[in-house]
């Protein structure tokens, strides 16, 4: 959650990319996000959230991202959405 919310575990600089990219998305294009990565997940769409913790066995080694958006989809400005 720390990442999607735009924090940095590298540096005070850096950290937008994704909070910027959950909210292009999700908001923007009324999509849904799915982050897995370690024993942590979360589900981010329109207006709501979810974290899940993962037992042990379901632990992911990286990071899997996966984004459902409407097809067709809708014509944004990335602009708009940019932190």
């Amino acid at each position: 959650m720390e990442a999607v919310n735009g924090l940095s575990t590298k540096s005070k600089e850096r950290g937008f990319g994704l909070s910027s990219n959950m909210t292009l998305f999700t908001k923007g294009m009324d999509g849904e996000v799915f982050i897995v990565s370690g024993r942590g997940a979360v589900y981010v769409g329109k207006s709501r959230q979810k974290v899940y913790k993962l037992q042990d066995q379901h632990r992911l080694e990286g990071t899997l991202v996966s984004i459902r958006i409407p097809i067709p989809a809708p014509n944004v400005n990335i602009y708009d959405y940019l932190n």
